[in-house]
């Protein structure tokens, strides 16, 4: 059974999947990523809130309190004065993390947890491909490990120090021209490279003269006449996505349209906006391949496996650190000796690396 398996999983890259990841892929590489140390780190920033602030901080803390978790029970926030304090305090922890590994994985001293899975994904691709790639993380982990690798990547933006949102001149930067050959004249072509999506923006996003920009220089320190482009926990993100989501997700909805299998990496789907009524209807409806790689299990993850016939679940064993695989086409869990959860291991049993 585990030779079939591994033969079922191997197969699902056959064809290259729309790639989106998520939290734990930072956490494999320092836990301080993770929701649980934002969440001490505002409590312990928000001691002293007064007035509607501390009414609703209180109400999220209650929330907490009874066991709900910290993404939902941030739904209590609607001061628009308390989430612009949760915008710049989430940035400014998560960028001293950021800056702590910017250097690191930049200079090759420390590994991005994805690098080989996603290194080999784009060398699979052909020359005039593009491999598509989605997160909601806020850090540069990702950007950090291609810069080191040299692998071609966009963002969507396009300019010097300050770059703005414009998808086409962005990927316009991987085109080359092809020499003449008898008759054919020179012609533009693509090279291959990353489209990556940030659609909850990023520690280098920022609304500047109402423009939603792109600045490396203010990544870990930022003017204060400039605002963050963060999407935070809770409902309220929505309401604040929805006020740039031209900027932010329409690029990001054409290319989910134009994918046919998803590869979910530390990814929890706890994000209605990423993983949209598009993508459920590819994969229940539709039935396209999918493949979800995570430490832990949860209902939602529980619930989109028992309602897709093509997609396999990787986790953790409860009882120790080996893997549990799951597909409706093997009826139940099936459990590994080895722990195929973790990436790396993942990329050197699956995909040779």
């Amino acid at each position: 059974m585990k030779s079939k398996i591994y033969t079922e999983l191997q197969n699902f890259f056959l064809d290259t999947p729309f790639v989106l990841f998520g939290t734990g892929t930072s956490c494999a590489l320092d836990t301080r990523f993770g929701m649980g140390a934002l969440q001490q780190y505002l409590e312990n920033e928000f001691s002293t809130l007064s007035g509607v602030m501390l009414e609703e901080w209180q109400a999220v803390l209650d929330k907490l309190n009874n066991g709900i978790d910290f993404e939902n029970s941030m739904n209590e926030v609607n001061s628009t004065e308390l989430i612009n304090r949760i915008v710049e305090n989430t940035a400014n922890f998560v960028a001293s993390i950021d800056k702590e590994y910017s250097t690191q994985i930049l200079d090759g001293k420390v590994s991005w947890s994805l690098r080989k899975i996603i290194n080999k994904l784009f060398n699979s691709i052909g020359e005039n491909q593009v491999l598509n790639v989605a997160t909601p993380n806020y850090d540069l982990l990702c950007e950090y490990s291609l810069v080191s690798d040299n692998i071609a990547y966009c963002t969507g933006f396009s300019g010097g120090v300050i770059k703005h949102l414009d998808w086409e001149k962005s990927c316009n930067h991987h085109q080359h021209i092809t020499p003449s050959t008898g008759r054919r004249p020179p012609r533009k072509a693509l090279k291959k490279h990353i489209k990556f999506y940030k659609p909850h923006g990023s520690l280098n996003t920022f609304l500047y003269k109402d423009k939603v920009v792109e600045s490396d220089i203010w990544t870990h320190s930022k003017p204060l006449t400039v605002e963050r482009i963060l999407v935070t926990p809770g409902l309220s993100k929505y309401e604040k996505l929805h006020e740039h989501r031209t900027s932010l997700l329409s690029a990001y909805d054409a290319a989910v349209n134009g994918s046919s299998s998803f590869l979910f990496l530390g990814f929890g789907f706890n994000d209605m906006q990423l993983v949209n009524g598009t993508i459920k209807n590819k994969i229940q409806n539709n039935k396209n391949n999918a493949l979800v790689i995570t430490r832990d299990l949860n209902e939602r993850i529980e619930e989109w496996m028992n309602s897709s016939e093509n997609m396999w679940v990787i986790c953790k064993q409860d009882s120790n650190d080996n893997a549990r695989v799951f597909n409706k086409k093997l009826g139940s869990w099936y459990e590994l000796d080895i722990n195929l959860w973790e990436f790396s291991v993942f990329s050197k049993e699956i995909l040779g690396t």
